[in-house]
């Protein structure tokens, strides 16, 4: 849990300079406990990080968070939840 709490932190600092380095951790985040196998384990920190990259307006950070549940889901073949979350997720506005 240590990595999860440096993470809210890092969020906490400064939202709007903080984005591409607080996307490229959630990435590793994400990455390293795939590689590990428990992947599972970290979807709903996952979804409390997304929460709190909408709270910021970090949009990179939404759409790379999108990008992990996503990657999560379909690493458990959770299509049905993984089309769901794809359907809802906000569409970017700078692309």
């Amino acid at each position: 849990m240590g990595g999860l709490n440096l993470l809210m932190d890092i969020n906490a600092v400064e939202p709007v300079t903080i984005g591409a380095i607080a996307s490229r951790l959630y990435f590793y985040y994400s990455y390293t406990h795939e590689v590990s196998g428990d992947l599972a384990e970290i979807r709903c920190a996952l979804f409390g990080l997304h929460k709190v990259a909408i709270l910021n307006h970090d949009e990179l950070g939404q759409e790379t968070l999108i990008n992990m549940l996503l990657r999560n889901y379909l690493h458990y073949n959770l299509y049905d939840q993984a089309e769901k979350l794809r359907s809802k997720a906000p569409k970017s506005q700078s692309r």
